[in-house]
């Protein structure tokens, strides 16, 4: 077992105080920081950050399951950069997969700037079509109700 460094300890500190995770939730829950921070962070630290926020998201359900695909979303519709636009758009859908919910992702296909998605979603259905036969059918069955939705309208 590794020793106990910062990292683990801030980890473990996360997933067993309840104040911790509220204040994680409060912070992002506000609409001005999410577009002020994650709006603008390096790619490489928001892909961190939504690390995070996704092992919040499945250890804490309720709000975490409806709202954080959402503010990802959000935030995927309001990007005028491309690339940070298909990183969002991922991490919509690996949030919306984690809570099996498909909201947020119609939101995105079905909203004013859908246009903007239809060669991401291509290409993410090209993608889970040519490795249908090596998922395990538990996974397909949670890949289903996001295939359904994932046509542009």
């Amino acid at each position: 077992m590794p020793p106990k460094s910062g990292h683990y300890l801030v980890a473990a500190t996360v997933y067993t105080d309840p104040a911790v995770v509220a204040g994680v939730w409060e912070v992002l829950s506000d609409g001005e920081w999410r577009q002020r921070v994650l709006g603008v962070v390096e790619e490489r630290v928001l892909g961190l950050l939504f690390e995070a926020f996704s092992i919040l998201q499945v250890a804490n359900k309720d709000k975490w399951f409806t709202l954080l695909p959402h503010y990802i979303a959000e935030l995927c519709e309001k990007t005028d950069n491309d690339e940070r636009r298909r990183h969002l758009f991922l991490y919509v859908v690996l949030t919306s997969l984690a809570s099996d919910t498909v909201s947020a992702v119609r939101r995105l296909l079905r909203g004013s700037q859908k246009a903007k998605f239809v060669e991401m979603v291509r290409e993410y259905r090209e993608r889970v079509e040519s490795m249908w036969a090596q998922y395990p059918p538990w996974v397909q069955g949670r890949l289903r109700g996001l295939l359904a939705n994932l046509h542009v309208v």
